[in-house]
């Protein structure tokens, strides 16, 4: 059976959003070491990072900008014209339809090439795609919701109940974070090294107490104090 880590399967296989409803989500596993079933659930909240020309007379204001409703639509589909355009149906409504020449078998495609949000963390917030967010094939076609509902369905029988948030996002303040800035970036890289040295067998486990000699030396257990001394902060509220 093939599994792969996607929320929109057709971004992985090429599917319709019609066929990939074929592709159900994959229910937490239990066994006998772990009999609850249990995934990392969101802590709703993301650290993110940007960059914005010195010439921009507003950064703050972008910023804001692209946690908007409107900023989502600008990350995520462009601007007017480029992907989209607005048409008016035979209601009267206004609505977004694809441009000329755009190829309506490969829209997804066709967004790649004016967003960056596809498949990179970008500074959004997740609204609920509605109707007048929507791309139409033609003005007069209906905005087809089926597959977001199928997914809010899959997700909500089979992922939301066994959810739990792993870590928190924690704050340290200024004499914490002096502390750990040059041993965490020291610390991450070794045990990363190591992680992959022991994995691939290039370094025997039976040298494992000498690992942990090494990143003792490196002062992790400052830094593990100072961050469960950032949880115990953090539960506390």
């Amino acid at each position: 059976m093939g599994l792969f880590p996607d929320g929109f399967s057709y971004f992985t296989t090429g599917k319709s959003e019609k066929d990939a409803m074929d592709d159900p989500l994959f229910q937490p596993l239990t066994s006998d070491i772990s009999p609850e079933a249990v995934v990392p659930g969101s802590p709703r909240m993301a650290r993110e990072t940007f960059g914005i020309t010195k010439n921009c007379p507003s950064p703050e204001g972008w910023v804001d900008y692209f946690y908007s409703k409107e900023g989502l639509v600008l990350l995520s589909k462009g601007s007017e014209d480029a992907l989209w355009e607005y048409a008016e149906n035979d209601e009267g409504e206004q609505v977004r339809i694809y441009t000329e020449g755009i190829d309506k078998e490969d829209t997804e495609g066709e967004r790649f090439k004016i967003t960056p949000n596809y498949g990179i963390t970008v500074l959004i917030v997740g609204y609920p795609e509605t109707p007048d967010m929507m791309i139409l094939n033609d003005s007069n076609d209906k905005p087809n919701r089926d597959f977001i509902k199928f997914l809010d369905s899959e997700t909500q029988a089979k992922m939301t109940p066994y959810a739990k948030v792993t870590y928190p996002l924690l704050y340290l303040t200024k004499e914490e974070n002096d502390k750990t800035r040059d041993s965490e970036t020291d610390l991450k890289t070794y045990v990363e090294q190591m992680e992959a040295k022991f994995i691939t067998g290039v370094e025997p486990l039976s040298n494992w107490d000498k690992y942990v000699k090494t990143i003792e030396s490196m002062g992790v257990e400052e830094y593990v104090s100072i961050y469960q001394t950032a949880y115990d902060r953090w539960a506390e509220k």
